[in-house]
């Protein structure tokens, strides 16, 4: 857990650019940039999630561009912030198209960047989310040119429960935060994927997003009498970090699960060093070293250019 972490998988930056480049429309050929327009959130709460990716699909570009480009085009990103409200990225993305782009980049959120998702289909072009992971972030929701580089919530959190039944965590809380579809959605597959693998939901509590404070919540675990064996939270930063400070402090030591959205280079050290263990992340993958070859070029390249 004291490893360093950098969210930015290159991997998931060139999935974005190679779903996106094998599906786009062609408009041109000549050696004018093809412009890939990022109307993401850089500004807000959103940013913890937006920012990383986007550096990482930055990255990619450079590297590409450096190899040639695409159909001997260079690749250029326009990013413009959408500033963690819905009605203004979705603004963003209509800049961008009218601006020339012929794909768009997509925020890390169904509810946050489904405008982005919705613009791109009415005006014929791919649009690629970078991380959304709620089920609704797709072409069922958004028409059949729209994708995610994601799992879903599905798979997140039957990973989540399966890992924990089979720790011999038998009995679960939920604190579910209702205020978007990914962190509602992330908490009833959990518990529906608990129970189905064995374990019992003994709380299903629910929370929303700004309050930062749980002593309600507290209260009603501590209300149990037997405290749950493991407490899974789903919301984002940075509540996440404010929960588990609020939970520790409470004398609740057992094993905490997130998902992916806990997953950010703030979590740790928001959550700060005595209280940042025992807690265990369902994400995309892990990034520091070890991981893999590709890893390991994309850490190189990645503090080669951010430091």
């Amino acid at each position: 857990m004291g490893s360093v972490r950098k969210s930015i998988p290159i991997l998931s930056a060139l999935m974005v650019l190679s779903i996106a480049f094998g599906t786009m429309r062609v408009v041109a050929q000549d050696d004018d940039p093809i412009i890939i327009g990022a109307p993401v959130h850089l500004t807000g709460w959103m940013a913890a999630y937006d920012t990383p990716p986007l550096e990482g699909a930055q990255l990619a570009v450079q590297v590409i561009n450096e190899a040639g480009g695409v159909l001997g085009r260079p690749l250029e990103i326009m990013a413009i912030d959408g500033r963690t409200d819905p009605a203004t990225v979705g603004n963003a993305a209509i800049e961008v198209i009218d601006a020339g782009a012929e794909v768009l980049l997509a925020p890390c959120d169904f509810d946050y960047g489904a405008p982005v998702g919705q613009a791109a289909q009415a005006a014929g072009l791919v649009g690629v989310s970078f991380c959304a992971s709620s089920p609704l972030y797709g072409s069922d929701a958004l028409g059949d040119l729209q994708f995610t580089a994601s799992m879903w919530n599905q798979t997140m959190s039957s990973a989540a429960a399966e890992f924990a039944v089979a720790q011999g965590w038998t009995t679960g809380a939920l604190i579910v935060d209702t205020t978007t579809e990914y962190t509602q959605s992330l908490g009833e597959y959990f518990a529906e994927a608990f129970t189905h693998f064995g374990g019992e939901v003994v709380l299903d509590d629910t929370y929303l997003q700004g309050d930062n404070q749980i002593d309600a919540q507290i209260q009603r675990l501590e209300g149990l009498g037997t405290p749950p064996d493991v407490i899974f939270l789903s919301t984002n930063m940075p509540d996440y970090a404010m929960m588990v400070r609020e939970l520790r402090s409470a004398g609740f030591e057992q094993p905490l699960m997130g998902g992916d959205a806990m997953d950010t280079v703030e979590f740790y050290p928001a959550v700060g060093e005595d209280l940042g263990n025992n807690i265990f992340i369902s994400t995309h993958s892990f990034v520091g070293p070890g991981v893999g070859p590709e890893m390991d070029e994309f850490l190189a390249l990645y503090e080669a250019e951010y430091g």
